[in-house]
Formats: structure tokens, C-alpha cells, sequence
């Protein structure tokens, strides 16, 4: 398959694309890294029910073995059935569980080594016992710290290594012969070696999957004009964000921009400088959302809206006020205007805390009644809706003045 063809300079204020300017790399920035760890399980969840279903059946038989070899309790029986059968029992619990993407690879990371280090240890002693077969378990045990248990490469890589430093330790320990010892240990490195170069180009890969899977996202999300989110993402994306807020009682900002006689602007300097205008613009709107929560889009036109996550009045006040200061330091020639010699813009804005009676789209048009009282004012103005309008708010539509 070949690879996309994405021209990342299109997408210069996304986090996937510069993640993949700077690739090959086996770590991203913290929230990238969250997402990608989650999408490396979903991936990853079929092979890890079947490894961890595997070893917690033979880590039971193999200490009941234990039991009936060695005639009593020994020190290995006490390590399988007080370390290692605890341990791939939670592991298997946590791989069939609702609470598997949560939970399973903060334990994975501490379990899966311990498991895997033990099993160097019990395969070098009984191989010095004169069970050479064992050395089979113990390479398949490491290559599947790569490819089934769901670590990544770097918390695999440093599985194999303990795992042949406890295999060595365990062996002269066990009074192994050296020759036996040095043919085993090399059979354990090489395996290691062969594991971490095939781990760590699959990952590379799946993590530039990943990335460009969601630059596609973000193309089809965005509005081609101004490079900001069309209103299907937004709109799309508004009832989580207001879900999360009242999870975590957080208000929510929700402003809309207006290019002021933005239609006279096209008729008298042509769609080309209109667009150029709108762009200019844009790039101020995305200023206020520059948190992974607030969210700025094209709403349509000439008109652009804002959620700014946990923000309060007098925050999104300033903002609001900052926007339009901003737009006019532009200064771009608006003869065609009856405001002002210049491009400006009207916003009107509402701040609200979530309810669960209430849905975003009320908040939403408290926002447009307050761009409809900015504009009614003559625009190039700032309206900032009261909270208690938000409770007597009854009607859905929005209000849309025309003649802009």
C-alpha cells in the first residue's frame, strides 16, 4: 500500500502533523501518546485475551507439575502460585473487562515483566536440571513480551533485557555449564535482537497509521477556506464537549464572530480579496482555541463561532474584546463599511454552565441573540448575553440577521 500523500504544510497548526515532521519516533506529546496507547489496544486486544488466557493456564499446570515433581512445596511452587498465577490471573481479568483501555497497560507494564522474568528464571533452572526443551518456552515468552502482550516497543525491549539477565543470573546461579549456558544465552539474544528490530518497525508504522489516519479526519473536518473546523465538526464535536462540562462542572464560553458588511466588502473588492480577508480573519479566530477542549469554526459565510472550554464571563469578555482589537490591527482597507475605514467584526457571546435539562444548541442561540444585538447597534460592537437569559431562553431557532 503506498502511503498518503499529505502535504503537511496544510495542516500547520495540527498536532499530528507535527508529530509527523518529526518521525520516526517512538513517543508522542502527552495527549497524542494517550490517544495513540488507546488505539494500540483496541488493536492490540485479541492477541492479549489470547496470550493472557495461555499464561495463566500455564502457569496453573505448571505449578501443580511443580507440586507433584518435586514431591512437596518448593521455592518455584511458592513464586508460581503467590507471584506469577495472581498476576496473570489480573492481567486475564483486566483483558476480558469493561475497564481493559482504563486499566490494563498501567498493570501490564508491572505485571508482564515480572511474569516473563520469572519464566527466565524457572526455565534456566530446570534446563540446568537437564530440561533443554525448556529453553523453547523461554524464547517464545520473550518474543511475545513484543508481539501479545500489548506493551510498546520501548516497555518490551527492556522486558527482554531483564528477562536474559535473570536467565544468565539464574543459570549460575543453578551451577549451569558454561558452554550450555553461553549457546542458551545466545539463542536468548538473538531471539531478543530479531524481536526488537521486527517491534520497533511495526510500531514506527502504526504510529504514522495512526497520525495519518487522523490528518484525514482533520481534512474532512475542516472548512478549505479558512482551515478552521467546518460546522459539521462542529457541531458534531459540540454535544461532547458540553457532556464533559457537565461531568466536570465547568462553564462553557460560546461566541459568534461576524465580518461586518462583509457583502459590500465582495462587491466592491471582488470574492479573490474577500476570501484573502476571510482567511486573515480566521487565523484571529483560532487564536481563541488553543486549548484540546475549545473548538473554532466556520460557521457559514462570513461567520465564525468559538466554544471556549472553562472559561468565565470576564475571560470571554476579554477574549471577545481582544478578537476585535486584533481584527481591526489588521487593517484592512473596508470602504464599503459604514462602521469603520477598515475590516471589523461583531460578536455576541454567552457564557453558561451546563445542565443536564438544557442542550448546547439553547446556548448556541443565546450566542446568535447577542451577534443580533451587536449588529442591531450598529456593529463593530461586543454583546455579552446575561446567564439569566440562558434559563428564560424557550425558542431553538436561531435568529440570523441578513444584510450583513
Amino acid at each position: 500500500m503506498q502511503p498518503l500523500a499529505l502535504d503537511l504544510d496544510d495542516f500547520s497548526d495540527s498536532p499530528h502533523a507535527e508529530e509527523l515532521r518529526r518521525a520516526p519516533r517512538l513517543g508522542f506529546a502527552p495527549a497524542l501518546e494517550r490517544a495513540y496507547l488507546a488505539s494500540h489496544l483496541a488493536r492490540m486486544r485479541f492477541r492479549v485475551r489470547l496470550w493472557a488466557a495461555l499464561t495463566f493456564a500455564l502457569t496453573v499446570a505448571f505449578g501443580i507439575g511443580q507440586v507433584f515433581d518435586d514431591d512437596g512445596i518448593s521455592v518455584v511452587v511458592l513464586l508460581q502460585a503467590g507471584v506469577t498465577v495472581p498476576l496473570a490471573l489480573g492481567l486475564a481479568a483486566l483483558a476480558w473487562s469493561g475497564y481493559y483501555e482504563r486499566f490494563y497497560y498501567p498493570f501490564a507494564r508491572v505485571a508482564a515483566p515480572l511474569i516473563h522474568v520469572l519464566a527466565a528464571v524457572f526455565g534456566a533452572e530446570a534446563i540446568a536440571r537437564g530440561a533443554a526443551e525448556e529453553l523453547a518456552i523461554v524464547v517464545l515468552a520473550m518474543l511475545a513480551a513484543f508481539f501479545f502482550v500489548g506493551l510498546l516497543f520501548r516497555a518490551a525491549a527492556l522486558t527482554a533485557i531483564a528477562m536474559l539477565v535473570a536467565f544468565v543470573l539464574a543459570a549460575l546461579y543453578q551451577g549451569m555449564p558454561h558452554e550450555l549456558l553461553v549457546r542458551c544465552a545466545g539463542l536468548l539474544a538473538a531471539a531478543g535482537f530479531l524481536g526488537m528490530v521486527v517491534a520497533k518497525d511495526t510500531e514506527q508504522s502504526a504510529r504514522r497509521r495512526f497520525l495519518e489516519a487522523a490528518l484525514v479526519v482533520e481534512l474532512l473536518e475542516r472548512d478549505s477556506l479558512t482551515g478552521l473546523k467546518n460546522r459539521r465538526a462542529f457541531e458534531e464535536r459540540l454535544p461532547v464537549i458540553w457532556q464533559q462540562a457537565l461531568r466536570e462542572q465547568r462553564t462553557l464560553a460560546f461566541l459568534f464572530i461576524d465580518v461586518d458588511y462583509f457583502k459590500s466588502y465582495n462587491d466592491r473588492y471582488g470574492h479573490q480579496a474577500g476570501d484573502a480577508t476571510l482567511r486573515a480573519v480566521a487565523a484571529v479566530v483560532r487564536g481563541l482555541a488553543r486549548r484540546p477542549l475549545d473548538i473554532a469554526a466556520r460557521f457559514g459565510g462570513e461567520e465564525f463561532a468559538v466554544v471556549m472550554y472553562d472559561t468565565d464571563r470576564a475571560h470571554a469578555t476579554e477574549a471577545a474584546h481582544a478578537l476585535q482589537r486584533s481584527v481591526e490591527a489588521l487593517a484592512i482597507e473596508h470602504r464599503g463599511s459604514h462602521c469603520a475605514p477598515h475590516v471589523t467584526v461583531s460578536v455576541g457571546v454567552a457564557v453558561v454552565e451546563p445542565v443536564a435539562r438544557r442542550s448546547p444548541h439553547g446556548a448556541l442561540q443565546l450566542a446568535d441573540q447577542a451577534l443580533y444585538r451587536a449588529k442591531s447597534a450598529g456593529r463593530n460592537a461586543c454583546v455579552i448575553e446575561a446567564a439569566e437569559e440562558y434559563e428564560r431562553l424557550r425558542t431553538g431557532a436561531y435568529l440570523k440577521m441578513t444584510g450583513s
